[in-house]
């Protein structure tokens, strides 16, 4: 029996993945996962928010961003924030559809999480398994990106 997906031309919506995971108990460290899909715009003051809230201790680290297939338009984007902040009250970040999505944490191999948006019918990992390609033959001088963390 074939696995489930979501149907390609099923309609996107704007929402937000998010999952934490507490990645040091000691030194209370947790790393913020979240997907975006949304317009452009609104990706950017859900993220300002986010900053806001969570404060984070390092950089945000992206592993993929863009166009949704099928959605006339809409953008996504994949990444972790790092903070000392456990909890976030996403009534002040946005007012749409807010899943907790346990599918987004750290694993060994970062195109493992990208998986989640073929999941999702927002990506085509093949697509992203071409980008890796691509990038492969760069020299050592100029490695290629790498998605995990």
């Amino acid at each position: 029996m074939a696995k489930s997906r979501k149907i390609p031309n099923e309609k996107q919506e704007r929402r937000i993945h998010y999952n934490m995971v507490a990645e040091s108990p000691p030194e209370n460290v947790f790393s913020w996962y979240f997907l975006i899909i949304n317009e452009q715009r609104e990706i950017e003051r859900i993220t300002q928010r986010m900053y806001d809230a969570l404060k984070p201790t390092q950089d945000q680290i992206i592993f993929d961003k863009g166009n949704v297939e099928n959605s006339h338009g809409l953008k996504y984007i994949l990444f972790c924030l790092k903070s000392s902040v456990c909890n976030l009250d996403f009534s002040q970040i946005y007012n749409g559809r807010i899943i907790k999505d346990r599918k987004l944490y750290q694993r060994e191999s970062g195109a493992s999480l990208l998986n989640i948006l073929e999941q999702e019918g927002i990506s085509n990992l093949s697509r992203i398994h071409k980008i890796q390609e691509k990038d492969s033959y760069l020299s050592d001088d100029n490695p290629s990106p790498d998605y995990t963390m």
